[in-house]
């Protein structure tokens, strides 16, 4: 299990990404490119290789330098081949950026390995925050707001990073909660929804209270919505930005992040981000 960072610690450290030739890949690259451009810190490009490196690896990431500096002026780029395990070596690789962007699925050069592999174990693994982005995503697209969910835990660590990346998008905040009609702790229909919505909206004022929201330039809105997490938040992906997410982890050994967030990642029609939590 990783451990979180500070991630005032990190803003000077570069945004990274993971590239292996595929579409996905380039998508991934492309929004991470705009990412660095507008935290004004290098992108380190990264790609994996199992055995050593050879020609076709330095190929790609001269290749991907190559076309992310035309489209984006300005931009430096750092290359870095790793060895080993993809999905080690991309954990390790994890603990040196700001945040780690990958596509939603790769191909060869990450030995055939797809979502519910490189992005779900990334997801439970990873020392920063972890950006997957879909196939066909427009990097340029960011109009709308960056949308972060929040449940029950403590979410100040989660809100800290959407409050940033909103500020440097400029599409403002818009904070989520999604509450069952049912309680796990009654089996009575809950009628009073205003006491519901009233209550989690004071406790997500707190939370953005401990998060310092005020020092940020970014407009905000909260919604408290009744309905699946994982369905609300995919909704809410439709005109969003990005989803921010905490990485909450499975409870049972071995089974890597909770439904919630894997639901959230195969489905999410933007790119999501996922926090690491204490």
């Amino acid at each position: 299990m990783s451990e979180p960072r500070n991630l005032e610690a990190v803003s000077d450290l570069p945004v990274g990404v993971a590239v292996d030739g595929s579409d996905y890949a380039q998508a991934a690259a492309d929004w991470a490119a705009g990412e660095a451009l507008r935290r004004g810190t290098p992108l380190r490009v990264l790609t994996v290789v199992e055995d050593e490196i050879d020609e076709d690896s330095l190929e790609l990431l001269s290749d991907t330098e190559t076309w992310l500096t035309k489209i984006y002026p300005g931009l430096f780029v750092q290359r870095d081949v790793l060895v080993g395990d993809p999905v080690r070596a991309l954990e390790v690789a994890s603990r040196e950026v700001a945040t780690l962007v990958v596509g939603s699925r790769g191909l060869g050069g990450f030995a055939g390995l797809a979502l519910g592999s490189v992005s779900l174990h990334l997801a439970a693994r990873a020392h920063c925050p972890l950006v997957v982005v879909p196939q066909g995503h427009a990097a340029s697209a960011h109009h709308g707001p960056t949308v972060v969910g929040v449940d029950v835990h403590d979410c100040v660590q989660v809100l800290r990073y959407a409050l940033g990346h909103a500020e440097c998008a400029g599409g403002g905040l818009r904070v989520v909660h999604a509450w069952n009609a049912y309680p796990a702790h009654s089996s009575t229909y809950l009628s009073d929804t205003d006491i519901t919505v009233w209550h989690e909206q004071e406790r997500i004022f707190e939370w953005l209270k401990a998060a310092r929201a005020d020092q940020y330039r970014v407009a905000r809105e909260i919604k408290v919505l009744r309905g699946n997490p994982a369905e609300v938040l995919i909704e809410q992906s439709r005109d969003a930005d990005l989803i921010v997410a905490g990485s909450h982890r499975s409870l049972l050994p071995g089974r890597g992040v909770g439904p919630v967030l894997h639901e959230l990642l195969m489905r999410a029609r933007c790119p999501v981000a996922v926090v690491p939590e204490h």
